[in-house]
């Protein structure tokens, strides 16, 4: 599915750019910018004047008219010489920040501090992120923004982001592309400390999405690249329609809409150009293109392969093939809508959980089609959760140059917590683990006077524990007291009862229930609304955790008649892990490598089945257990798989760089 999305962003980047003679510059950045609140920013008098923003990167052309006098040290990890890029990426991550041409960044006022970690955007180890990290902190970064990253969790590298958040810096870094499917969100983008920031579309013509609906049942369905609007429903008879050749559309397709195999079932490709021809001829409404295999994929009808002048004349959608086939046969009406959603979470975009104690990614920003300045000079259009992640850093820069020597964790809560609602294409809004507290709003996010922490919430129940509680903890921005009231309501999951009360700038949540699911807390005040979003569950399992002498000591109180367990304690900052098995009989304890705040997860074996149970606890005296983190890893590149993650610099120009492998 990937590889699918990644021909289609190039295909419709090279058409879209082509599109645009004469604009260069000009366009995309002015729609990512002021959909996110930076221009009612700007004028407000906020431009991220005197906040430095380190972008970890390929380098930055310090060159480029665009960055002209915004671009100061930094360091090559790579190689002699100075920071420079001439691979693009860094440069177009740097003008998102910082631009001053026509296309201004989120925070033209922002010194852009480039440490280069790659020279041709293909590979990284985890030792030089790491490295760059501390040094962008030693070097007294404000912000750092890193739109890389490997596949797997790394201590390293989340630990060297802790540190730096300890040393007062906002960490901001990129989700990763290997959305939609669940739990593809590596190092540092699952780092706890970090800002986390999945894509949405852009508030452009590439917002494009679409909706579909048979037998009283809605699908997921995407619209082809190079389709257009419908302008309202299109509601007709659904038909079959073979592998859509001519030979293979009956006189049923007149006035219907046509549910169409991908491919050609082995007698020579049928484009889905052709498809969509041989429907419009037939008298069709729409075309519904399932997929050959198992899944999901992205299709697209920007231009005939065969280089013939062509346009669509009808919409063309693709479905995944377990939906495609049971639909087929079916018949009776059916009805989709093609439109704008500039919101709507990116294909690509990386989704969580990455963790049982926490909620990636944070939020989310433009990552599609983002214009912006590239190396030697020019512009270029760019999709990925890179190009993302510098918005919110962006904006980071604007909130501390409003609110002076205010806490990274404050700017994380204050950003997040102020984010718009990102609904999918029904009106439904994403889960937390798609989209977390929603899209960034940066001029919500300046008028914020209260900072709620933290800005996100997990709760467990177990059978020892049938209630959870969790706490937000309430301030005033500017300083001063909590408000006295405020006005608290909370979105409760199906099959869940969450009760709250308001007092002394700590709202308390009990949440009760079964299953799993998620809600927010919502609060508004001064005329800004704020959300706290929260998963809860039920565990199977219940331990008790309490901190020793460099270790967790452990008690599995459920389920009765347990014969094994294993645990696991997570540093709480960190990510790194230790782990020892349970007896039954036996003093039980996990030893940890330092002091801190731990999470616990223990799978415990009894004749009924395997079980989780969860718990915290806090380990604040030595001796420590030695433990070793696993090498560097690499980034792995590959040319279909990075267009999806940087996009474009103009017609059929690929830039080749990955945050994560195919």
């Amino acid at each position: 599915m990937r590889h699918a999305y990644a021909a289609a962003v190039a295909a419709a980047a090279a058409a879209l750019a082509a599109s645009l003679p004469g604009q260069d510059g000009e366009t995309m950045l002015e729609n990512s910018a002021p959909h996110v609140g930076a221009r009612l920013a700007a004028d407000l008098g906020y431009t991220g004047s005197g906040v430095s923003v380190a972008v970890i990167d390929t380098g930055v052309d310090a060159s480029h008219p665009d960055l002209a006098g915004r671009v100061s040290g930094g360091h090559n990890f790579v190689g002699p010489g100075g920071p420079d890029d001439t691979n693009g990426h860094g440069t177009q991550v740097a003008g998102i920040i910082a631009s001053g041409g026509a296309a201004p960044g989120v925070a033209p006022g922002a010194t852009i501090l480039p440490y280069k970690v790659s020279e041709d955007g293909e590979s990284v180890s985890s030792d030089v992120i790491a490295r760059a990290i501390a040094r962008a902190s030693a070097d007294g970064a404000d912000v750092i923004n890193i739109s890389l990253g490997i596949p797997v969790r790394n201590p390293d590298i989340d630990g060297a982001v802790a540190e730096a958040v300890r040393g007062g810096a906002v960490v901001v870094v990129a989700a990763g592309n290997d959305g939609p499917a669940e739990s593809t969100i590596g190092s540092p983008g699952g780092a706890p400390a970090a800002l986390t920031v999945g894509a949405t579309y852009n508030n452009v013509t590439s917002s494009l999405v679409s909706t579909f609906s048979a037998g009283q049942k809605q699908y997921e369905v995407a619209p082809m690249l190079g389709v257009r609007p419908t302008g309202g429903p299109v509601t007709a008879p659904l038909a079959d329609g073979g592998y859509g050749r001519p030979g293979d559309i009956g006189a049923d397709a007149r006035g219907a809409i046509l549910l169409v195999e991908r491919g050609s079932g082995g007698e020579g490709p049928v484009y889905f150009t052709e498809k969509e021809s041989s429907s419009a001829d037939a008298g069709a409404l729409a075309v519904v293109v399932y997929n050959n295999e198992p899944g999901a994929f992205l299709g697209d009808v920007s231009e005939d392969r065969s280089g013939a002048e062509y346009s669509p004349r009808i919409p063309i959608l693709s479905m995944s093939r377990e939906d495609g086939l049971e639909l087929r046969g079916a018949g009776g009406e059916a009805a989709l809508e093609v439109f704008y959603n500039p919101d709507h979470v990116a294909f690509f975009s990386s989704r969580g959980p990455s963790s049982d104690f926490y909620i990636k990614p944070d939020m989310v920003a433009p990552g599609a089609f983002v214009n912006s300045t590239d190396a030697g000079g020019g512009h270029g259009l760019a999709s990925g959760t890179s190009f993302a992640a510098p918005h919110v850093s962006g904006a980071a820069a604007l909130l501390l140059e409003r609110h002076p020597g205010i806490e990274p964790s404050r700017v994380k809560a204050i950003l997040a917590t102020t984010a718009s609602p990102s609904a999918d294409a029904y009106g439904a809004a994403f889960g937390p683990s798609e989209a977390g507290s929603g899209r960034l709003d940066a001029a919500a996010a300046l008028g914020a006077s209260l900072a709620l922490e933290p800005p996100h919430l997990v709760m467990r129940t177990s059978p020892s524990e049938p209630s959870a509680s969790a706490v937000v903890r309430v301030s005033q921005v500017g300083g001063g007291p909590p408000p006295d009231s405020l006005d608290v309501r909370v979105s409760e999951p199906d099959g869940w009862s969450v009760d709250h009360s308001y007092s002394g700038g700590e709202i308390r949540v009990r949440a009760s229930g079964g299953g799993q699911g998620s809600g927010a807390i919502r609060v508004l005040h001064g005329g800004t609304a704020y959300a706290v979003p929260f998963a809860v569950s039920e565990a199977g399992g219940s331990i008790s955790a309490s901190g020793g002498r460099g270790e967790i000591l452990l008690e599995v109180l459920e389920p009765g008649g347990w014969q094994y367990a294993r645990a696991l304690a997570y540093h709480a900052q960190t990510g790194a892990a230790s782990s020892a098995p349970l007896v039954p009989g036996a003093p039980a304890s996990v030893p940890v490598a330092g002091p801190g705040q731990y999470w616990v997860e223990a799978r415990i074996g009894s004749p009924d089945g395997v079980q989780r149970a969860y718990a915290g606890a806090v380990v604040d005296e030595g001796p420590y257990a030695q433990w070793q983190a696993p090498g560097s890893a690499l980034i792995a590149a590959a040319a279909a798989a990075a267009v999806a993650a940087a996009g474009l610099r103009g017609p059929g120009r690929r830039r080749l760089w990955q945050d994560l492998p195919p």
